[in-house]
């Protein structure tokens, strides 16, 4: 397996350039520097081993308890029955008017597979303004109590157990988390998010999809779950790399999404 996977993709969905002499240049992440320019064809790589499958977060939480004696016993309230909690799906869409259904639906949806790997970043987003040139297959993540429509063909690829819902939220996120947060989870209230934490290392670990954060610390590990970085195109005049401020972004991670804008640097 290569070793330039990128766990975490950035899409942008509004793009405002004041000069049109500008191109874009690059975008740095919390994990990788990639140049990336708009309409750029994405390449993947290899299929991934899923960490979030129902199966591989039962191991996961097997391999913890054994390996961390503070997980041998209870935890939190109750113990942690890991059932599905979202289906991994693929959506056969034939016209503008099925696609436009999932998007009222508030689904985020790729035309490339969610578990592959991405070795030239591109465009794979889908949105209300995408054209679709033919008759093909979208991908995305749904609730395990997801209504789907009659008439769209679909097919469910695996059962998801994620950690935190995976509509997109505000990248911002929670800056008064702790060690002490808990969070509620499969009908289950008082679980530790460090936790939980732990568990999708175990998991991604398993799945030989891990990256280690700077440090252990509960900062740094929910950093390492938040994308964040800069947006600048190189000036063909002046030969700098001027910040592009007031972009709408949206990036992925595995199933889980998150959104934002660039402020007066460029920064996200």
């Amino acid at each position: 397996m290569l070793n330039s996977k990128r766990h975490w993709t950035l899409i942008t969905l509004m793009f405002l350039v004041l000069s049109c002499n500008k191109d874009v240049e690059s975008l740095q992440t919390d994990s990788s520097q990639a140049t990336v320019a708009l309409g750029e064809k994405i390449i993947l790589g290899e299929q991934l081993e899923n960490p979030y499958s129902v199966k591989n977060m039962r191991l996961a939480l097997q391999a913890l308890k054994k390996a961390s004696k503070k997980y041998a016993s209870k935890t939190f309230k109750g113990d942690l029955n890991i059932q599905t909690t979202d289906y991994y799906v693929k959506f056969w869409i034939e016209n503008k008017e099925q696609k436009n259904l999932l998007i009222a639906d508030s689904l985020n949806l790729s035309v490339i597979p969610l578990d592959v790997e991405i070795e030239q970043e591109g465009d794979y987003m889908v949105d209300e303004n995408t054209e679709l040139k033919q008759s093909q297959w979208l991908y995305t993540s749904v609730e395990k109590e997801y209504q789907f429509h009659q008439g769209i063909k679909y097919e469910i690829l695996e059962d998801l157990f994620l950690i935190e819902p995976s509509e997109a939220e505000e990248i911002e996120g929670d800056e008064q988390e702790n060690e002490n947060t808990t969070t509620t989870l499969a009908g289950k209230s008082g679980i530790p998010k460090n936790f939980l934490y732990d568990l999708e290392d175990q998991a991604l670990k398993l799945t030989g999809n891990y990256t280690p954060p700077e440090n252990n610390k509960l900062a740094a590990r929910r950093s390492k779950r938040k994308p964040k970085g800069y947006i600048k195109v190189l000036n063909t005049v002046t030969g700098n790399l001027d910040p592009v401020v007031g972009v709408k972004i949206k990036t992925r991670r595995w199933f889980k999404w998150a959104k934002g804008w660039t402020n007066s640097r460029g920064y996200y």
